[in-house]
């Protein structure tokens, strides 16, 4: 069953390192 959605598989790290990129930034603006 974990090869039944391949796509949903290989988003999830790129969804998960975007989210930690905008958190980077939005802390990045918070500090300024």
């Amino acid at each position: 069953m974990v090869q039944a959605e391949p796509v949903h598989n290989d988003l999830q790290p790129f969804i998960e390192l975007h989210i930690l990129h905008i958190v980077v930034l939005f802390h990045s603006v918070l500090s300024s």
